[in-house]
């Protein structure tokens, strides 16, 4: 008699002790796959059997994985405390300070070259234009019609 009673689901209430942000925290039974989230004041009710493992989780704090002890489930209780997650952050350098003029700060600003077509792989013209650029759409006239050869000068990379 004592095995099923232990055997099925009971709802249990819970509650988050820290003293700071406690809501939105998640409460997942794991052998269930039930979840819940818990209200302002760190509360909660979730339904498991003896033995279930209860992860606790929050961005701010450690997850903690609670398995529901004997006492737990008579009592109809979880009490739950997590320990908070310190985010360390990678070291930061600071470089050369910036003298305040532009003209300068800008040319000691480290570039890479720029891409050309043969560095990917795609044929491209390489020479210089020897001739005045076109407009690739003609301004608004009568006319409504685009010249391909400007257009194909435009799509390979001539101008």
């Amino acid at each position: 008699m004592v095995g099923t009673v232990f055997s099925q689901n009971k709802v249990l209430k819970g509650q988050i002790t820290n003293t700071t942000d406690v809501e939105g925290i998640h409460v997942i039974n794991q052998s269930s796959e039930e979840s819940v989230v818990t209200n302002e004041k760190g509360d909660f009710t979730i339904s498991a059997k003896l033995n279930d493992t209860i992860l606790v989780s929050s961005i701010m704090y450690i997850p903690k994985r609670v398995i529901v002890s004997e006492t737990s489930y008579l009592q109809g209780e979880l009490i739950v405390r997590l320990n908070e997650m310190v985010n360390e952050l990678a070291e930061v350098r600071l470089g050369t300070s910036l003298t305040g003029n532009l003209a300068v700060d800008a040319r000691n600003i480290k570039t890479e070259k720029m891409l050309q077509f043969d560095d990917v792989g795609i044929p491209g013209f390489k020479g210089k234009p020897e001739e005045k650029i076109d407009r690739l759409v003609p301004s608004l006239g009568l006319s409504s019609a685009v010249d391909l050869e400007v257009m194909y000068k435009h799509l390979s990379g001539y101008y």
